[in-house]
């Protein structure tokens, strides 16, 4: 996905719902269970979480196809 092509591009739970035309909630529950799982990285930005790559992330998609 986007995370792969580009790294530092960051989602927000409201362009993920958009993106994937699916609920606010859906996409809040997808980000957080991938942060979980260490594929993504999360910080605030003013009152938005914003969702990152995590360095790790090729390692970590490796793993999980194992």
């Amino acid at each position: 996905g986007d995370a792969l092509r580009d790294p530092s591009e960051g989602f927000t739970i409201n362009a993920q719902s958009r993106r994937n035309r699916g609920t606010y909630q859906t996409a809040r529950t997808d980000l957080l269970s991938l942060e979980v799982l260490g594929l993504l990285t999360k910080s605030r930005v003013g009152n938005k979480f914003v969702f990152r790559s995590s360095p790790q992330l090729s390692e970590h998609l490796r793993t999980l196809g194992e």
